[in-house]
């Protein structure tokens, strides 16, 4: 049998479709990825509900597929013979990380995010389990990864194997002596991304980012996600960044349901994440054009908004 994978959106490797051709390459199925050719079944997954349109004329295209993702429907499961499966990283063989889930839940209900829908089984997946023995990263999309009880066995894992980690949904509100030395103990690649929700964590925040530089992890390593558009007001999304930027981490916006939000939540989301404050004021900004002014320096120094090296 030809199966044809679809990957409707996202940066990262789709882990679902990763699963699926594990699933169906150990039954001798051909696999493809966003094939249009002639397939005898289709997967399409889509991860972002803005991707709509997109996911559309894929179905079109497959009448017969079968979808799923959060961005179509979070209640919609991989059978739990492939859920658990070791994901096909050979699907993406230029990604030089293994994207895995060691543990799903969050004992969160935050109203923005899906993953409370989902109805996610408590298991932990090891990371000898998940490894394919060859690449040197491990990214974990782990939805609350402190949360779970066997973390510090995740850890272990990663040091006795010599493997580097990224880490996206880190809580800040778990943050201890113990878990921050845990996180210092690892070898991070790139950022730990941690997220300051409402402006009422602010000393929180600031007690907890002491914890980890306390414990050995620099400032700059630290990216902590500034959610907007959703149940603050403009002034206390500006105050959360500006905390930040005093503390000496790195925000970084994500605008609620973007494509309707005010062309000001937009503005501010590039003047954030591109890391204009560092050279002109949020109230010089002009809603993402420079200033006349400015206009010349603010073209030299786009140079230097690039992600920066850690």
């Amino acid at each position: 049998m030809i199966v044809n994978l679809v990957q409707v959106d996202g940066k990262l490797p789709n882990l679902a479709l990763m699963k699926l051709s594990a699933w169906h390459k150990s039954r001798g199925d051909g696999v493809r990825l966003n094939s249009m050719g002639r397939a005898d079944r289709t997967y399409v997954s889509s991860v972002f509900s803005w991707s709509e349109a997109k996911r559309r004329r894929w179905t079109a295209l497959y009448p017969d597929a079968i979808t799923g993702g959060s961005g179509f429907d979070p209640a919609v499961r991989l059978p739990e013979e492939i859920q658990w499966m070791k994901p096909d990283f050979d699907l993406f063989p230029e990604y030089p990380a293994c994207v895995v889930y060691s543990y799903e839940r969050c004992p969160r209900k935050c109203g923005f995010c899906v993953v409370p829908g989902q109805n996610i089984p408590e298991y932990h997946s090891s990371v000898r389990r998940l490894w394919d023995g060859k690449r040197r990263i491990m990214e974990f999309l782990d939805n609350n990864p402190m949360a779970d009880p066997e973390w510090p066995k995740t850890v272990r894992e990663l040091q006795e194997l010599d493997l580097s980690s990224r880490w996206h949904g880190l809580d800040i509100r778990l943050v201890s002596e113990t878990n921050a030395l845990l996180l210092a103990g690892l070898r991070i690649d790139g950022y730990l991304h941690f997220a300051f929700d409402h402006v009422g964590m602010a000393k929180l925040v600031g007690r907890n980012v002491d914890l980890l530089c306390g414990a050995g992890i620099g400032k700059r390593r630290l990216m902590f996600y500034v959610l907007t558009n959703y149940d603050s007001t403009f002034e206390e999304d500006v105050e959360r960044v500006e905390i930040l930027r005093l503390l000496g981490v790195l925000p970084y916006v994500m605008v609620y349901e973007k494509g309707q939000a005010p062309a000001r939540a937009r503005a501010f989301q590039r003047w954030v994440n591109r890391r204009y404050y560092n050279f002109i004021p949020w109230g010089e900004y002009r809603h993402g054009r420079w200033p006349e002014t400015e206009r010349r320096e603010g073209e030299q120094l786009s140079m230097y908004v690039q992600e920066p090296a850690v």
